[in-house]
């Protein structure tokens, strides 16, 4: 592929903080290693998602 596909999408603020929803965790994850990941909330809307963790 020569020129990679850009895509410009306009969404207003208003929409997408109305099609927002917060999943909260507040779990935490042992991992294998002995190490532990803390969950603390994901934010999901109709173009993203974000994942906060410590």
């Amino acid at each position: 592929m020569d020129h990679p596909w850009i895509f410009d999408i306009e969404v207003p603020t208003e929409q997408l903080a109305a099609a927002s929803k917060t999943i909260t965790f507040d779990k935490v994850i042992q991992l294998g290693n002995g190490q532990s990941i803390k969950l603390e909330k994901m934010i999901v809307t109709p173009i993203s998602t974000v994942l906060y963790y410590d």
